[in-house]
Order: C-alpha cells, then structure tokens, then sequence
C-alpha cells in the first residue's frame, strides 16, 4: 500500500515554494517562535489545539493544553473547515517543523492529518529555519497572510481513518488477549520508559510488554533535524516488523512521529495510542512496569 506520507528534503521544498507549486504549508512551531519569521503563505497549527481536555479526575496541570494527548472531534471538525480552504483531500499538504527539538509535533499534525482524512502529506525532512531566507528574507508569521482560493472553499471533508489510531478500551483489550500477537512500541527516552522522570504523570514506567524506541533514534546527525535513513530505521525495528504495530509515548506525540516514518519506510500502517501514558497511567486499573 502507498504511504499516505512523504519526506520532502529543504532544496526540494525551497524549488517548490519559488515555483509556487505548494499548495498549503502548515507550520507546527510553537506561537512565538513562528511569529519570529514563516514561510510565506503558512499557516501555524498546533497540536495541542487538537486535543481534548481529560475526562476523568487528574491533576490540576493535566488541564493545561499539552499534559493531555487525546484528540477532540468537534476540534477535528473545525480544523477541516479550516483545511477545506485552501486544499481538498486529495491535495498535498506540507508540514514543516523544527527538527528534534519540536519533540515530534511535526509528526503530530501529519498524523492527524491522515487521521482525518488526508491522502497526501509531505513532512520537511529537516528544520524550517533554514529555508525562512527564501525571496526576500523573513517573513513575519502571520496567519492571515494567505487567501484561500475559491475553487477550494469547503473541499476537505473529515473521513476518519480509525485504523490509524486506537483508544484506551481497545488497547486494553488486545494486551489482555492478544498480546503476544502485536508490536506495542514506547518512543520516549530510557529514563521515561523506567519510570525515572517527570513527577507530574499519574503513574510512571510503561504499558506492559512495550518495546523501546526512543524519540532520539528517530534522528541522524550532530543537531539532530533530518530523520534517520531507511536502512537504519527497518535495522532497529527487524526484529519486530512482521506483527501489527501500535506506538505510545507521553501524549502522542512523539508516538505519532514514529507512525509515519515507519509508515513511509515500512510500508506499514502503525496505530497511534493518542492518550499514550498519561491517559494509561491515569487509570489504576491498568497494569504498568518500571516505577509507578
């Protein structure tokens, strides 16, 4: 099967933009650094926007927009409108980011993007920041900058693709009588996986029977803002890839990422557990390992 997903190197994104061949950009940096300089015509979208506020009783800071990973539909739904101006589903649309240091936005939004409905989504292979010189130097980041065309008023119809994500009851079903028939991947750091970091999740280790693979990996050089190569992904995962495949991390983010770079190099669709460790962790009915 075709990847709904495609890495798009800077020169070629930069050709692309000069020829005005793209079509919608989607900037995934966080507010104040997108207003320091975007590229022309983008559009910023966060992922944490996406998301719904949890539905059961957390912590206080659990509250605040980027403690909770689950998605929200009527978010959804409006973001489809707002998509719908500009392209229609079977358009390419290009999500850029800053590399390592965005801990997996950038994957984010081209998840849900798929998620939603989207049949063919670029992700800059690299950080944005380089590519900002393009025409005349920088361009401030302002949302309003781009018009959408008529032609594409209202075209993005939200068709979720469940098989590209699973929720809590599902997960928990398939661990309890299905476990050694899937790949259940964590992409956070070691420290996160043991259970050693980050006192404000309701528990703390991970989901039972997880394999590590961590966010780190996903990226090749010094800085860190390319992705690994294909070779050295499918080495670190040949010794699992024959199974289905669903990732988790913190909030799903970093998970999401994992998704479409396995999906681009495997072949393979892996589901996202969108509420990943702190929805888990939450409840105390689930099993967990390392420290709790």
């Amino acid at each position: 099967m075709p990847s709904t997903f495609h890495l798009l190197k800077p020169e070629d994104l930069k050709e692309r933009l000069s020829q005005g061949k793209v079509q919608l950009v989607l900037d995934t940096r966080p507010v104040e650094i997108f207003a320091k300089g975007s590229l022309p015509g983008s559009l910023n979208l966060l992922w944490e926007d996406t998301c719904c506020k949890p539905q059961i009783k957390v912590a206080p800071v659990l509250h605040t927009p980027g403690y909770w990973g689950n998605l929200d539909e009527p978010a959804l739904e409006k973001l489809a409108q707002t998509i719908g101006a500009f392209a229609g589903n079977e358009d390419e649309i290009v999500v850029v980011g800053s590399g390592h240091r965005d801990k997996g936005r950038e994957g984010r939004i081209a998840w849900t993007l798929a998620y939603m409905g989207a049949q063919k989504v670029s992700l800059l292979d690299g950080a944005v920041e380089p590519l900002l010189d393009i025409a005349h130097g920088k361009h401030p980041g302002k949302q309003e900058s781009k018009e959408a065309p008529s032609s594409h008023h209202g075209k993005f119809k939200l068709a979720l693709d469940e098989k590209r994500r699973i929720k809590m009851p599902e997960l928990k079903n398939l661990l309890q009588t299905q476990a050694q028939a899937i790949n259940l991947v964590d992409t956070r750091s070691l420290p996160e996986f043991n259970g050693d970091s980050y006192d404000y999740q309701p528990r703390k280790g991970h989901i039972p029977g997880a394999i590590l693979f961590p966010y780190d990996d996903m990226f090749s050089g010094k800085e860190k803002l390319s992705y690994i190569e294909k070779d050295q992904f499918l080495s670190k995962i040949a010794a699992v890839a024959d199974k289905p495949t669903i990732s988790y991390c913190e909030v799903g983010v970093r998970a999401a990422l994992y998704a479409v770079l396995h999906e681009i190099y495997q072949g393979q669709v892996v589901r996202v557990y969108d509420g990943s460790i702190m929805e888990w962790g939450a409840h105390s009915e689930l099993a967990m390992s390392g420290v709790q």
